[in-house]
């Protein structure tokens, strides 16, 4: 299984060892989070050949809840 996330880059605050720290609009503001692509697969050869299984956006609450919407 493939997990691609798609974010903005100029939003990275920290990236190192396996972790990024993103700073996000709240989800009020109407600010658009990082998207999350899930494909069957084990390469980018074979992500760009599979149709997406499940596709979700995260968003920030203004008290930091987090949503995942389609």
């Amino acid at each position: 299984m493939l997990l691609k996330i798609d974010f903005n880059e100029s939003q990275v605050i920290y990236k190192e060892g396996g972790r990024i720290i993103l700073n996000l609009d709240y989800y009020s503001e109407y600010a658009t989070g990082p998207h999350m692509t899930t494909v069957r697969g084990n390469t980018v050869e074979e992500f760009d050949t599979n149709d997406t299984m499940r596709q979700k956006v995260v968003f920030i609450g203004s008290k930091g809840g987090i949503s995942l919407e389609s």
